[in-house]
This record gives C-alpha cells, sequence and structure tokens, in this order.
C-alpha cells in the first residue's frame, strides 16, 4: 500500500519538478503493480472507486507524458509560438487588419466583391480559433481549402482587388498558425485539468483506504 502513496505524491510532486520526470515514471509503474496485487475481489464500493481514480490517474499521466513530448515539438513547426493568453487578442488583431483592408479595397474600386466574400467565407473562420481538432491531428486541409478559396476568387477580381486577397491570404495563414497553437496548448491544458485534480483525489482514496485497512486488521498507529 506504501507504493500507492509514493505514486500518487510522485504525480503531485512532477508538476513542480520537472527533473523527477524519470522518478515519476518509476513510481507509477511500481504504484500500478502494487495496487493490482493488492486489489480485493471483495469490490466493496471504496475499493471500485478507487480503481476508477487510480485507473483514470494512471492512464491520463501516461497520456500527459506522450503528449508533452510530441505537442511540445510540434509547436514550434508553425509559426512562433505564442503565449496562450496572447492568442486570442492576435487573432483579433488579424481579423481587424483584415477587415481594414477589406473596407479600403471596398472604398477604392467601389466594388462589393471582396466584402461579400469576406461575410460569405471569411468572417466565421476569423471571429475565434477554428478546425480544433484537425490542428491536434496535424490535418492542414481545411487551410487549404480556405487558401483555394482565395486563389479562385482572385481571378475575378482587378489587379489592386488581387493585391488585396494576397494579403488576406498572408493573414490567413497567420491566424491558422494561432489556431495550431491554441488547439495544442489547450489539449495541454485540458490534460492538466484531469489530471492534477485526479491526482489528488487518488492520495485522499488511497489514505482512507489505507486507514480503513489499518482499522479492520486490528492494528494500532501509534
Amino acid at each position: 500500500m506504501g507504493f500507492v502513496w509514493y505514486g500518487c505524491l510522485s504525480d503531485a510532486v512532477k508538476h513542480a519538478e520537472a527533473n523527477q520526470v524519470f522518478s515519476h515514471r518509476f513510481c507509477r509503474a511500481l504504484a500500478a503493480i502494487s495496487y493490482l496485487r493488492r486489489f480485493s475481489v471483495r469490490f466493496i464500493v471504496l475499493e471500485i472507486i478507487l480503481a476508477i481514480v487510480f485507473s483514470v490517474t494512471f492512464l491520463s499521466g501516461v497520456f500527459g507524458i506522450v503528449m508533452s513530448r510530441v505537442l511540445a515539438r510540434r509547436l514550434t513547426t508553425q509559426g512562433h509560438e505564442t503565449l496562450y493568453q496572447h492568442i486570442g487578442p492576435k487573432i483579433d488583431e488579424i481579423n481587424e487588419e483584415i477587415k481594414a483592408a477589406v473596407l479600403a479595397s471596398t472604398e477604392q474600386s467601389a466594388s462589393s466583391a471582396i466584402a461579400q466574400f469576406y461575410s460569405k467565407e471569411l468572417h466565421s473562420f476569423l471571429v475565434g480559433p477554428r478546425n480544433f481538432l484537425p490542428h491536434v491531428l496535424q490535418v492542414e486541409r481545411p487551410l487549404q481549402n480556405m487558401l483555394k478559396k482565395i486563389s479562385g476568387f482572385e481571378r475575378y477580381l482587378s489587379a489592386d482587388e488581387r493585391q488585396t486577397m494576397q494579403l488576406i491570404a498572408t493573414k490567413v495563414r497567420e491566424k491558422n498558425a494561432l489556431d495550431y497553437q491554441y488547439a495544442l496548448q489547450s489539449t495541454l491544458k485540458i490534460w492538466l485539468f484531469v489530471h492534477v485534480p485526479m491526482t489528488y483525489s487518488l492520495l485522499v482514496f488511497a489514505v482512507t483506504h489505507g486507514a480503513l485497512v489499518i482499522s479492520y486488521t486490528g492494528v494500532v498507529l501509534s
């Protein structure tokens, strides 16, 4: 049972001490073996809850180790790594820049073609993070489809309007890179919101279970 408590404590310490990753994995493995040996066939309520909490904590820990390695490397593959709290304002900034370019083009060319394209194809893409799952899975088809629409639309425009659309295409790529950052960083944050509470829950249930076992066997703690 001591291995379970130690595994729980090492999970909590892991988030503050990055240099203890190896010992954290080792302790988790020992805790898993220890718990599987200790699990009772009586299936009382507390043991069932403890089993569920332990399983979720263990699996989320393994998932987190994999994701922290894979996603951390991928964060630098598209654009510059951006702080999570800056992603939203930067997306708004890109949207405003595109709207300003659309308005200037409309006034200059006396044509509403680009404005209509913005309303129909770009507005929903630019108002916030998009394509969460494709970015996590590293699927680039949504971006390619958007750029194809822009390229196809350019053929019907004047030279000045095509220049505006090229600027829009550049900004769309920048927006897509921010969406990519948002998707990956959000995935890591969601994992923490699951794993950390489950770690402390496991600690509470493990201590409770241990106290009941000691009480049941008549061992007196000094």
